[in-house]
């Protein structure tokens, strides 16, 4: 391990060669500090040494994802403050300190995954109608059960910290979902990602289900609201226009349930976001799945057509092509019909539609009318639809997804 890490040797080598007192000139330095190990500014020539270390030092570790790029850094200041000691406590050599330094950040950056059980505060639930889940992931009510757990065994004065946090929490949905990871950081991030995925996938049965005025969000990004706005014309008379934006009610997950068909999807969807790998057509079609969920409840048309577009070229375009409004509309339209004129019909219909993308995309004036909007949200939630039922091609490669789209494209 010692010869993997003889950049991190050198580098602090270099910065206790370049010790001093006072500030440097250089304007693109960096300040490091740790608490009762003092402060370290380093010139411009160490700080891009830090800055080389590190990533590094990420791009040799953290391969999977599981471990943070700040908890990479911090390892890597914990070992430089280490061989410095600035505040000049140790009585060891500064050779040994080194050695020391650098088996600690070996030790630490080629430790193993653990388990975290995370929770993920999400808007648009109510607790009323928990249990709730979509694959793997759960939604919970935060009370005792969570509460417990998290204080048991802990110091008198983390305890308290623990209970302020708890406070805030309580009552409050949230999503459960348990990740492998080195450390907490990596472990929120890659909590929130899959709860991010979750949520937009949910959000993609928004519009289907029937009596549904709500969708699911993190309690930052949406919140119902009434919007007021007041105006004048030319002839003296006063107007005002009282509108609500945002979720007007919790996600109705009752009446998603009532309507068999599509509790039936959504619980296919579930098994297809557990089945999702890279590369394969069931992780191309979860990406695609996500798209059109944003698409959903984005209040921007322009925005939403885009995002729909995305959506659908995720969903039948899964390798680089040439001729993309050609290729899209001809997979489309076999996808969703066998009859012959109505393919025709059908593909002259996507393509002007993708034309409208285009023309959106890169053109700061150009508007969507509903009927657009409304037409491209059918023809992506039918095609992707028809692909969750397919669950034969969701093991296959992306190349081989690529081949079996276009096999049902030429029959």
């Amino acid at each position: 391990m010692a010869g993997k890490l003889d950049y991190v040797e050198q580098f602090i080598r270099d910065v206790q060669a370049n010790l001093s007192d006072g500030m440097p000139e250089e304007l693109n330095g960096l300040l490091i500090s740790r608490w009762g190990q003092g402060s370290l500014i380093l010139d411009g020539n160490d700080a891009a040494a830090y800055r080389a270390a590190a990533d590094r030092l990420n791009a040799d570790f953290n391969k999977g994802e599981d471990l943070s790029r700040r908890s990479v850094e911090k390892s890597l200041e914990e070992a430089l403050f280490h061989a410095l000691d600035l505040q000049g406590g140790s009585s060891v050599t500064f050779e040994e300190r080194l050695r020391e330094g650098l088996k600690i950040l070996a030790a630490q950056l080629g430790s193993n995954s653990i388990e975290y059980r995370v929770l993920v505060q999400i808007e648009g639930l109510s607790p009323k109608d928990l249990p709730f889940a979509l694959g793997s992931t759960h939604f919970v009510k935060f009370d005792s059960r969570q509460r417990g757990p998290m204080l048991r065994g802990q110091s008198r004065s983390y305890r308290e910290t623990l209970i302020r946090t708890a406070e805030r929490l309580d009552e409050k949905v949230c999503a459960q979902v348990s990740i492998a990871a080195r450390d907490f950081d990596a472990a929120r991030f890659l909590a929130r990602r899959k709860a991010r995925t979750t949520i937009d996938c949910i959000n993609f049965f928004a519009d289907l289900v029937p009596y549904n005025h709500g969708w699911l969000y993190f309690p930052w990004e949406a919140a119902p609201t009434g919007e007021t706005t007041v105006a004048r014309d030319s002839d003296g008379r006063d107007h005002v226009g009282l509108d609500a934006q945002g979720p007007a009610l919790p996600f109705s997950v009752e009446h998603l349930r009532e309507s068999r068909s599509l509790f039936g999807d959504f619980r296919r969807l579930g098994r297809l976001c557990d089945a999702a790998k890279p590369k394969t057509a069931a992780g191309c079609l979860r990406t695609a799945f996500e798209w059109a969920g944003r698409a959903t409840v984005e209040p921007k048309r322009e925005e939403g057509y885009l995002l729909f577009a995305i959506a659908l070229e995720s969903a039948v375009l899964p390798t680089e092509h040439p001729e993309l409004n050609y290729r899209l509309s001809r997979r489309v339209s076999a996808l969703l019909t066998q009859n012959r004129q109505r393919r025709s019909e059908l593909r002259s219909q996507v393509g002007r539609l993708y034309g409208i993308r285009s023309r959106v995309a890169h053109s700061a004036f150009s508007e969507v009318s509903e009927q657009d909007l409304g037409a491209l949200r059918l023809l992506t939630k039918r095609t992707l639809i028809r692909l969750l039922r397919a669950p034969r091609i969701w093991p296959m490669s992306l190349q081989d997804y690529d081949s079996w789209l276009e096999s049902q494209s030429e029959r």
